[in-house]
């Protein structure tokens, strides 16, 4: 059943709320309508009153790659393979070589760690003819996980590859599972039916069993098509459907302990039954006076509306004012 959201907003003078409330500077009372019809209708309203009187870490620095025009073999990791597992507490150390200066790319918490992280630069190979970059984060924590890369830098003009080495590291630490933990207020999430949902709780060691539950009592068992699992990423449902609208739990028990981190997900929708303008013809005003425009959009139920206005200066003119409130009308 569509529904509508309406908005008032207070003014420098004393005026009577359409919704039967009373304004008096600026101060505003809002009160419910009585019921009228058959079904449940949600109203959205925004009053509008013009009052005038007239990504990346840069581990190398000042070394240049080479000019000589031809593609270069790509940097190498200094550990092979897709990924690792790295205790917490230890040192991360990790070394990228390639034949010109290259960039790191690292995980945000790693790349604000500006006292555990450090990169230093080098001349390495036959003749120091090769550049090396060693990267060493102290005291690795579980929110450290995640994705480091190194490629080399770009240099307008040149033929190099966009070549880089990628390695995923897990910092275990059974004491805290989930690389992010949402455990007393839940991880907003957005979602689209029909489209790809993805559950972030990804962890801190690829053993990890995890349970996905949804409030109150099912679970979402993954069965390898429409719902995955990886450690690296969480859960993945291909296309959501209104069933995973609501609270979302990831859970998995360690050493006889049972740790959640939680995700509460949300449904976008782009369905405007109709819009309104009032008043809907041309004002005419005296200078000093207030204009008051209201705009009303009808949606479906259950569905919050964002609305923005558009008109002359609302960038440099102070004196134009855009007030919001949302007050929600129930009626039969």
């Amino acid at each position: 059943m569509p529904f509508q959201l309406r908005a008032l907003s207070p003014t420098r003078h004393g005026t009577v709320s359409q919704l039967g409330g009373h304004e008096e500077d600026g101060q505003q009372e809002h009160q419910l309508l009585p019921p009228s019809q058959a079904l449940p209708t949600y109203a959205a309203h925004v009053t509008v009153f013009m009052e005038t009187t007239s990504a990346s870490f840069s581990g190398v620095h000042g070394l240049k790659g080479s000019g000589s025009g031809s593609k270069l073999k790509g940097p190498e990791l200094s550990l092979k393979g897709a990924q690792h597992v790295v205790q917490a507490g230890q040192t991360l150390h990790l070394t990228c070589r390639g034949r010109a200066a290259h960039s790191w790319s690292l995980p945000e918490t790693v790349r604000n760690e500006s006292r555990k992280l450090s990169i230093t630069q080098s001349a390495c190979g036959s003749k120091g003819r090769q550049f090396c970059s060693t990267l060493n984060l102290t005291e690795a924590q579980a929110h450290h996980t995640g994705f480091y890369s190194c490629k080399y830098l770009s240099t307008p003009g040149s033929k190099e590859e966009e070549a880089e080495s990628t390695t995923y590291i897990f910092i275990n630490d059974t004491g805290r599972p989930f690389v992010e933990v949402h455990s007393e207020m839940p991880e907003i999430i957005y979602m689209n039916e029909g489209r790809e949902l993805v559950i972030p709780c990804r962890v801190t060691s690829p053993a990890i069993s995890v349970t996905l539950k949804k409030f109150p009592l099912d679970t979402l068992v993954p069965d390898g098509k429409r719902i995955t699992w990886d450690s690296r990423k969480g859960f993945t449902i291909s296309r959501a459907t209104y069933r995973e609208i609501g609270l979302l739990t990831c859970e998995t028990t360690i050493h006889g302990h049972v740790h959640k981190t939680n995700y509460l997900t949300l449904r976008q929708t782009n369905i405007i039954l109709d819009v309104q303008m009032s008043p809907p013809g041309p004002v005419k005003l005296l200078r000093g006076q207030t204009l008051t425009l209201d705009c009303t959009a009808t949606t479906p139920l259950n569905t919050r509306v964002q609305m923005t206005w558009s008109y002359p200066a609302e960038v440099s003119d102070p004196l134009f004012y855009v007030f919001c409130r949302r007050v929600f009308i129930f009626s039969k």
